[in-house]
């Protein structure tokens, strides 16, 4: 049994897992130990059988909306579940060994590598970052609190005596530094190519062929202050969206969740605003579908996701301002004249990490 622990921060984190499970033998039994809801597994994994444990172990970043970030809340839900897990660790170690687990795989929590040790099974971390890492940089951002401040070294100092426990780090592309495990490896990026259905997402959609399509993703949960009143000056463009925000009032066309995946509809159009992040970025890179994003500097992985957009060539980053005020066009014309061949980047990391699983799977 490989027992999967997944972050719910985001649905990002769940497709690099599920790209991941992908590649293993379907007779390999699967347990994922998640919050994540089971229809959105269910679409990722298809026909692959799997259990799901529902449980969550850590709470990544909070905030108001995608784009912003709570330290001090942040802070406080994640000692409350850092005193829940320590309150049940003896039980998630008894839960491993009850379920026969043989390998322990996390993406991103800290504690069941800690649990794994305790169980003697062998744990795998794959990560572009550690919680550890990221609330060490969040600390220097914002934190201008010495309360706060100690209370955050106090979550990072246990995070990281939780991450030393791992046996090997599958460190992927679009890494910020990492410390972490006793061993690690690097591995490409962790992304899976979707299958082009421009013309069955014209069709469904009543979307105008001859315009170029844009996808418009921002985050699980959305940016505010965005002023789509001004949306008049993007006329000529089409805008789908499977969450499209309130009072776009039909600009954005609304992508019904049974329609295609995200994958897909991302390698069905001619490009993507959304906020960056590993999963878009990884879709974006693989299809060969340029991509628009807004500066983040207070999140870490900033600096990667620039890095990667370099080496592909197929970002472009627009200004704050400009982003709020839909000041676009620019942007888009931009896009509309790239041409980029899919899987410029090395995006086999599915089929490396699960190479790594098979052999550590005992």
């Amino acid at each position: 049994m490989i027992v999967y622990y997944i972050t719910s921060h985001g649905f990002g984190h769940t497709v690099r897992s599920c790209e991941i499970v992908r590649h293993l033998p379907a007779e390999m039994p699967l347990t994922l130990r998640t919050v994540v809801p089971e229809w959105f597994l269910r679409r990722e994994l298809g026909e692959r059988p799997f259990t799901l444990a529902p449980a969550a172990f850590d709470c990544g970043v909070l905030g108001p909306d995608s784009a912003r970030i709570d330290l001090a809340l942040t802070v406080t839900r994640a000692e409350a579940l850092q005193a829940q897990n320590e309150a049940r660790r003896a039980e998630e170690v008894a839960f491993l060994k009850g379920c026969g687990a043989r390998l322990v795989v996390c993406d991103v929590p800290a504690f069941p590598l800690r649990v794994a040790r305790e169980a003697g099974v062998p744990s795998i971390l794959v990560a572009n970052f550690t919680w550890a890492g990221i609330y060490r940089h969040l600390e220097a951002f914002f934190c201008d609190d010495e309360a706060l401040r100690v209370r955050t070294d106090a979550l990072i100092a246990q995070m990281q005596l939780d991450y030393a426990q791992g046996d090997l780090l599958l460190a992927t592309d679009m890494a910020i530094p990492i410390e972490a495990c006793r061993k690690r490896a690097d591995v490409p990026l962790v992304a899976r190519r979707g299958t082009p259905r421009r013309a069955e997402l014209v069709r469904a959609l009543g979307l105008d062929p001859a315009r170029p399509i844009f996808l418009i993703y921002l985050g699980r949960d959305g940016i505010e202050g965005l002023e789509w009143e001004r949306r008049e000056h993007l006329r000529g463009f089409s805008f789908i969206s499977f969450s499209p925000p309130a009072r776009t009032d039909g600009f954005i066309h609304r992508v019904p969740e049974d329609l295609i995946s995200h994958g897909d509809a991302v390698a069905s159009v001619d490009g993507v605003v959304a906020k960056p992040g590993y999963g878009i970025c990884g879709e974006c890179v693989a299809g060969g579908v340029p991509l628009i994003y807004p500066p983040r500097p207070e999140f870490a992985e900033m600096r990667a996701v620039e890095a990667l957009m370099a080496r592909w060539g197929g970002g472009v980053a627009i200004e704050e301002e400009d982003f709020r005020t839909l000041n676009w066009r620019p942007s888009l014309d931009r896009l509309t004249a790239f041409r980029l061949e899919p899987e410029m980047i090395d995006c086999r990391g599915g089929q490396v990490c699960a190479e790594y699983l098979r052999e550590h799977y005992r």
